[in-house]
């Protein structure tokens, strides 16, 4: 047993001796220069120091700890026996011997430190440790490394990290090719954390996973397979650059796999920290998945296959067809206050764009508490979504939008569009926009508003005391119960206020409109503003125009102070049906029952 220690000189046998070991035990330092230490038999330890070093660590279970982080033409031999090659303890610096050669080891000591090397320098590798946080192997250059037969830790319990090294990439790949790289797990028991996030790297890779359950992340254009176990796969999908790149394929394998759609992460910390940013995975094949995590941009069948989707923050849809989500969605990602950190809300958006806006497209989420903001496109969408604040948005073509229960806002832009905002007497207050077109609105309990706009609307109320506005064209109101108020618009409207005491206004020269009243208690007394000599009182059949009179009286704070109002009452009842501010300037009162109209001032 001998220790040696060299000069600072080349100690290789021309300048100096060399650094020559014997058959036992030994300790050999090189310091510097350009050294060949030699350990022949026996468990040696060898430090190169620093320098264009050869090592020829020979028979016996040796050591060799590397100080140097720049191996450039320096030539590492382990030989016979469990050789280990050791980076010298400094947490998250690099070494960088892809340049060197390493042969004949069975075992690499990380110490929190980055190893970068070739694809074929891990050949013979069966044990790497010290992974921690910030350890990591990462490969230069084209090839494969073979991964599936490498214990990773002490027994196995570690996550072994693997990056690639950052290859710039030219504007053309024609004028700089892309570098083909396989990382190889197969058969593996352990977990592997495989890297390949660099934007504009010019790197392909294909990532097979083991046994263990994988963290597998990749480029657009990389092919990747989670193998066995329950994998976490996180394409960090396409950009700019990335259109020069092919289209990914990826596989979840066996096991219940997660596929990361819109998670960007802290790779030295090892744990996803959430952004929200939303991936685009449009130019992705995806098999074999069972749960989406985050949400992305996705073909509609893409999306389609997932099983379970859960922390859902957003998912933009870029081909046309149908997609029911109902008893899919898991969870759906917290809004938080920026200034105060506390969760504000939970709400899924959902966008069509590109190829999707080209429709029809049916989307359907009926059994999520959720917040549902969703966007359509320009050919006919149908979308029904079911508890909660949701916000519903389609614009050209015939759409049918059913918002369900809750506080709803509900845009129906061009065509001629069917929207229901109810699904139980639990809803809330809705806010609807017909958009032009001729549209059917519906809405149920709370107080709701409603604007019909262009075309010839039928707006129904409900429950609730509601605000409806016909907008142009020759619309139907109808307020349900409660008191409600209606606008009549353009056109030749026709306006029931429903059950209790409703306010109708009526624009000036709007058009020939019909006020209907039921007759019956519970339809109270409409109060209309704005009736002309052309519009109408419309009531049911089987009444006598004589059973009505007309009354006349002043109401402070109804009108003109200067007009008395004429409050129209059907006799046999005693009831006031209508209220008209202003009447008395009226030289026609028409009463319409049937197909008969009769002039109640006559």
């Amino acid at each position: 047993m001998v220790d040696i220690i060299g000069t600072v000189g080349n100690d290789d046998g021309v300048d100096n001796p060399a650094l020559i070991g014997t058959d036992a035990d030994d300790t050999i330092s090189g310091l510097s220069g350009a050294d060949l230490l030699q350990g022949l038999g026996g468990s040696d330890f060898l430090n190169p120091g620093v320098g264009q070093d050869t090592v020829e660590a020979g028979a016996g279970d040796d050591r060799v700890i590397l100080v140097h982080t720049v191996g450039n033409g320096s030539a590492l031999y382990g030989g016979d026996g469990f050789d280990r090659l050791i980076l010298q303890q400094s947490v998250g610096v690099t070494y960088g011997y892809d340049q060197a050669i390493i042969d004949g080891f069975e075992r690499v000591d990380l110490n929190g430190s980055v190893f970068r090397i070739r694809p074929e320098q891990l050949d013979g590798i069966t044990q790497i440790t010290g992974f921690g946080y910030y350890g990591e192997i990462r490969i230069r250059g084209g090839g494969t490394a073979y991964l599936g037969d490498i214990t990773l830790g002490e027994n196995n319990n570690a996550v072994g990290r693997i990056t690639a090294h950052y290859l710039a990439h030219g504007s053309d790949p024609a004028t700089f090719p892309f570098v083909h790289m396989t990382w190889d797990a197969t058969g593996s028991t352990g977990r592997w954390w495989m890297e390949h996030d660099v934007a504009f790297d010019a790197h392909y890779i294909e990532m097979l996973g083991g046994n263990g359950e994988d963290t597998l992340t990749g480029m657009q254009g990389d092919t990747i397979d989670g193998g066995g176990g329950d994998d976490r796969i996180i394409p960090m999908g396409d950009n700019g650059f990335t259109r020069l790149r092919p289209y990914s394929v990826v596989s979840g394998g066996d096991g219940t796999d997660v596929f990361v759609g819109a998670v960007s992460y802290n790779a030295g910390a090892g744990n996803p920290s959430r952004n929200w940013s939303l991936q685009d995975h449009s130019r992705t094949v995806i098999d074999g998945f069972e749960v989406l995590e985050g949400g992305g941009i996705f073909t509609r069948a893409g999306l389609d296959g997932f099983e379970t989707l859960q922390m859902i923050e957003g998912l933009t849809i870029t081909t046309p067809g149908t997609l029911d989500l109902t008893g899919r969605l898991e969870s759906v990602a917290p809004d938080y206050d920026l200034s105060t950190g506390e969760i504000i809300s939970y709400t899924l958006e959902v966008r069509y764009a590109g190829a999707s806006l080209l429709g029809p497209n049916s989307f359907s989420l009926t059994d999520h508490w959720a917040r549902i903001a969703i966007t359509g496109g320009d050919a006919g969408d149908t979308f029904e979504t079911g508890v909660g604040h949701d916000t519903l948005r389609s614009f050209d073509g015939n759409d049918t939008l059913r918002s369900g229960d809750g506080n709803d806002r509900v845009f129906g832009g061009g065509g001629s569009d069917v929207i229901v905002t109810w699904g139980s007497e639990a809803d809330g207050s809705d806010t609807v926009d017909g958009g032009s077109g001729d549209n059917y609105i519906e809405t149920g309990a709370g107080n709701d508003f409603v604007i019909g706009r262009d075309g010839n609307d039928t707006i129904l109320g409900g429950d609730g005391a509601d605000s409806l506005q016909g907008g142009s064209g020759d619309d139907v109101l109808s307020g349900g119960g409660l008191a409600d108020v209606l606008y009549d618009g353009d056109g030749m409207d026709f306006i029931n206020g429903g059950y209790g005491y409703d306010r109708i206004e009526l624009l000036e020269d709007g058009g020939a409109d019909s006020i209907f009243h039921a007759g019956v208690a519970g339809h109270g007394t409409d109060w209309i503003r704005g009736f002309e000599e052309e519009d109408a009182l419309v009531t049911a059949f089987g009444v006598d125009a004589a059973d009505f009179i007309v009354q006349q009286a002043n109401t402070a704070g109804a009108g003109d102070a200067a007009v008395d109002e004429l409050f129209v009452s059907y006799v046999p009842t005693g009831q006031i049906l209508w209220a008209l501010v202003d009447g008395a300037a009226l030289t026609e009162l028409t009463l319409q029952i049937g197909e008969t109209d009769y002039d109640l001032l006559a």
